[in-house]
């Protein structure tokens, strides 16, 4: 059993990389709410998502509507989705990285990438270190926050 329940924050973990990557997009919030709650229902599950669908039963599960359970039955079949594969098709793979660091937000990657041209790992530790990071408009605590998360790498 642990090892489904892992697979829960697996589907959890695709979800939030969805999300991730829809907000950094500037999509519509609704939608990536919808995504963020899939999120947050699998990760709370007492019991594998698999059994759930195997019962017919993921329309009872918080936020699940009619595309979220097309898209965990998918991701349960193949261990992914089309819009997934889609998404990182689109947003180039030093973003997706950004995207998972702890302390940066998508709509933090999104502005780096826009204002300095932060578009990989390299690019945000040549930023801190050559203070660049330090002529946005941010607030201290966010370039605090970029500057260890760019340290840490």
């Amino acid at each position: 059993m642990e090892t489904s329940v892992n697979r829960n924050a697996e589907y959890a973990g695709l979800y939030r990389e969805i999300a991730d990557i829809l907000t950094y997009q500037g999509e519509n919030i609704f939608k990536i709410r919808s995504y963020r709650r899939a999120t947050e229902t699998l990760v709370a599950l007492n019991e594998p998502v698999e059994d759930i669908l195997s019962r017919g039963d993921l329309d009872k599960l918080p936020g699940f509507g009619a595309a979220i359970q097309q898209k965990t039955a998918e991701m349960i079949a193949t261990g992914s989705c089309r819009l997934l594969d889609r998404l990182r098709e689109e947003v180039p793979a030093g973003i997706r990285y950004l995207l998972r660091l702890e302390g940066l937000t998508p709509e933090a990657v999104r502005g780096l990438q826009n204002a300095i041209g932060v578009d990989s790992i390299e690019a945000l530790r040549r930023a801190a270190v050559e203070g660049r990071l330090d002529d946005l408009p941010l607030k201290p605590a966010v370039v605090e926050r970029i500057q260890r998360a760019a340290s840490l790498l």
